[in-house]
């Protein structure tokens, strides 16, 4: 029997989401608040938070001035834009997803998310 044969499919699970498993007892997510301003972000966008205000940005390693949003805090679970306005936004900060489907995730971001990449699959 496969492995797949063992895993059990939620009605919401679609396969092109950044989760590899479908059970939600494999993530850990937090509620929280994206900065207006960051624009149009995809499921498994790499999030920084904003020292001064708590909000939320894409992660930045490069960042001049730092302002917080050099260390990766979590993923974006799901579609948001936050183009004009503040938008709450759900932070995926433990699970196992697809690496191809991530965006914004360097090397950096791998190590502050405490995060291992194999066969196609980041563990954080």
């Amino acid at each position: 029997m496969a492995f797949d044969d063992y895993v059990k499919v939620d009605a919401t699970y679609t396969p092109d989401e950044i989760r590899v498993y479908p059970n939600p007892n494999y993530y850990l997510t937090e509620p929280c608040v994206v900065a207006a301003g960051s624009g149009a972000l995809k499921a498994g966008q790499a999030m920084g938070q904003v020292t001064a205000t708590g909000l939320l940005k894409p992660y930045d390693d490069a960042v001049a001035p730092a302002d917080g949003t050099e260390k990766c805090v979590g993923l974006l679970s799901s579609d948001l834009d936050c183009t004009d306005f503040d938008k709450d936004g759900e932070l995926l900060v433990k699970g196992v997803v697809h690496d191809d489907k991530l965006t914004g995730l360097d090397a950096a971001g791998k190590v502050d998310l405490g995060a291992r990449t194999f066969n196609n699959v980041t563990v954080f």
